[in-house]
């Protein structure tokens, strides 16, 4: 029996070596290409992230803005009508 198992390994021995190097180096880039994606991901999620936060940076600096111009239009407003009140 031990002679069968030592002929048929000597016969195949680099075939089965063939098959595990094969199948080591699947694993490995199946490996290499998970890391890479979920770095890939990560980054656009940081981009979008990132994009959203602008945006909304954006739309703040245009409220505040409209608020500015809208207090200033009031304030002038007030102080026409102060103004009309006093001379009268």
């Amino acid at each position: 029996m031990k002679t069968k198992l030592n002929k048929i390994y000597h016969r195949y021995f680099s075939e089965i070596m063939t098959g595990i190097l094969a199948s080591l180096l699947i694993i490995t880039g199946l490996l290499i290409f998970g890391i890479w994606n979920s770095t890939n991901q990560r980054e656009n999620i940081r981009q979008t992230t990132q994009g959203k936060l602008d945006i909304i940076r954006n739309e703040q600096s245009e409220m505040r803005t409209d608020l500015m111009v809208k207090s200033d239009s009031i304030e002038i407003s007030l102080r026409e009508k102060l103004d009309n009140i006093n001379k009268k």
